[in-house]
């Protein structure tokens, strides 16, 4: 598929703009109906999601700083598989995929830097350019070699940056809800976008728990449990700690500002446009931030140019919005075991 920068730009913007009617959707999906104390999660087949989080956690120094450190679960062995989380979750978010793919590589799934058990650094601001030297020096601590990363909502950027920075080093990149490239220009973003990046956004996020109270909960399927519920929320309980989701979307490249955002973002953009590396594109239906609609006038869809990149293979799981770990975490792990075995 022959497309420029410009065309997965304005792609971007359609993103967005379907990301944020989405929030606009979440006043009827807030914590009064979700979760649930009655914890019997299942998926959209009926088959039984697991609360539990029965790994042991270690730690790696990722900066000067003593609170610079990643928290990760490592698990099997062989070749490894890098677990990349997003905003506000944490590396639980994979706790019934590691097991399948623990079976023949080594699993590893981390808390970025501010989440999860990870440490969080009282001088740090948390931007985009963090997570990505973060992620780097987290892999150059441990030595991996021939990486494959799966990634979600933000935890792709770091993802894909390594991959573009250090292509020799990865094998392939599995990528779900993922984000792509930069937005030309705010104003395309419709008001609720722009609201998460208000002062009164920046308020709920930090005073109501924006992301857990709303977010979340709005954007899983299924009957959210209150012991899951309270794995994510733990974190986030202290709300002075919440400024790492602050951040969040403040640090989208919009109109090619914040500069050292923009050209992550345009790097791997490229990167992934043009590399040949195995790529697996897990998506479902009607999906957030990988959707199938196309604005007026526009080409291709987010689903359509990132189906397109090369050496790409795409699985859908069935119906869901962002949380696809959640809705459907067997289809999630049967897609990614297929893939690594396909690609050894």
């Amino acid at each position: 598929m022959n497309l420029d920068l410009e065309a997965p730009r304005t792609a971007t913007t359609k993103k967005m703009r379907l990301f944020s009617l989405g929030l606009a959707l979440l006043g009827a999906c807030t914590s009064a109906d979700k979760p649930t104390d009655a914890c019997d999660p299942r998926d959209a087949e009926g088959r039984a999601v697991s609360s539990a989080d029965p790994f042991a956690r270690h730690k790696v120094s990722v900066g000067d700083d003593p609170q610079e450190f990643i928290s990760y679960i490592d698990e099997g062995a062989g070749d490894p598989v890098i677990f990349l989380h997003g905003a506000p979750t944490s590396s639980y978010l994979w706790r019934n995929i590691i097991p399948d793919v623990a079976r023949t590589h080594r699993a590893i799934a981390i808390d970025l830097v501010g989440y999860g058990d990870s440490g969080t650094p009282a001088a740090s601001e948390f931007r985009y350019v963090d997570h990505v030297r973060w992620v780097t020096r987290f892999v150059e601590a441990l030595g991996l070699q021939n990486v494959t990363f799966v990634v979600h909502d933000i935890g792709s950027i770091p993802g894909f940056a390594y991959a573009a920075s250090h292509p020799d080093n990865v094998h392939a990149l599995v990528h779900l809800e993922s984000l792509y490239f930069p937005i030309p220009d705010e104003n395309l973003l419709p008001p609720e976008a722009r609201f998460i990046r208000s002062a009164d956004g920046q308020r709920a996020i930090a005073e109501d728990n924006w992301f857990i109270e709303t977010m979340m909960p709005g954007f899983i399927e299924r009957t959210w449990c209150a012991e899951e519920r309270a794995h994510y929320d733990r974190p986030w309980r202290d709300p002075a700690r919440r400024r790492v989701l602050q951040r969040v979307p403040l640090d989208l490249p919009i109109g090619g500002t914040p500069a050292d955002s923009q050209q992550i973002f345009e790097r791997f953009g490229a990167y992934l446009m043009t590399s040949d590396v195995p790529k697996l594109l897990i998506y479902a239906e009607p999906g957030v931030l990988v959707q199938d609609t196309a604005p007026p006038g526009f080409p291709a869809s987010i689903r359509q140019i990132v189906s397109g990149f090369p050496n790409t293979t795409t699985v859908s799981v069935g119906h869901a919005l962002h949380f696809l770990q959640e809705d459907h975490p067997r289809a999630v792990a049967a897609a990614i075991v297929a893939f690594l075995a396909s690609h050894p």
